[in-house]
């Protein structure tokens, strides 16, 4: 299994971590998602499945910062795509619609950027890129500013979806969505 792609933590900089991280720290960022407090005891413990993930604080596509702990309450699946991979690129063409026929349900779908067209860290402006090439709105696209992502590439293979239950524990690692769109409609319909 893979780890989970997260650093960064409650009201640090994007790509800062603080060791004992936990809800009654925790700050919201102000941004377009839907956003709920962790409870105070949450606290962060690792990166392995089973444990809550230190949040998350990276740019999203219109460069607001964006924390993995706002989607408290909420199946969150983390889509990590480099922008060179063909396969993400099918399955980002789609992302709208599925986020679209989940409307309503308590599930936030997240696009990871990995890496640029040339293997780069993505900036914000890459985010933004892939928002826009594949009509994303309605969903948060993240810029991975420090390379987490390394963490779940054991395979090789993309696009890699991490799950995050509605406690905010790792419940799948990390799969390999060989089938793209179906595969992540399966997950979601198991899950939710």
């Amino acid at each position: 299994m893979f780890q989970f792609l997260v650093a960064g933590i409650i009201a640090c900089a994007p790509g800062e971590s603080a060791d004992g991280a936990t809800g009654a720290d925790w700050i919201a960022p102000d941004n377009r998602w839907i956003s709920q407090a962790p409870p105070e005891e949450l606290r962060a413990e690792g990166y392995e499945e089973g444990d809550t993930p230190p949040d998350v604080r990276l740019p999203d596509q219109y460069g607001d910062e964006v924390s993995l702990w706002q989607f408290y309450g909420n199946l969150v699946l983390i889509d990590i795509s480099p922008m060179w991979c063909a396969p993400c690129q099918d399955l980002a063409r789609g992302v709208e619609q599925l986020v679209r026929d989940y409307e309503g349900e308590p599930m936030v779908y997240i696009n990871l950027v990995a890496e640029t067209v040339e293997g780069d860290t993505p900036g914000q402006e890459h985010a933004e890129e892939w928002a826009t090439s594949f009509g994303i709105e309605s969903t948060p696209v993240l810029a991975d500013l420090e390379g987490f992502y390394i963490n779940f590439t054991q395979s090789g293979s993309y696009p890699i979806v991490v799950g995050i239950s509605p406690e905010l524990r790792i419940f799948e690692g990390g799969f390999v969505a060989v089938n793209g769109e179906p595969d992540i409609r399966s997950f979601i319909d198991q899950n939710l």
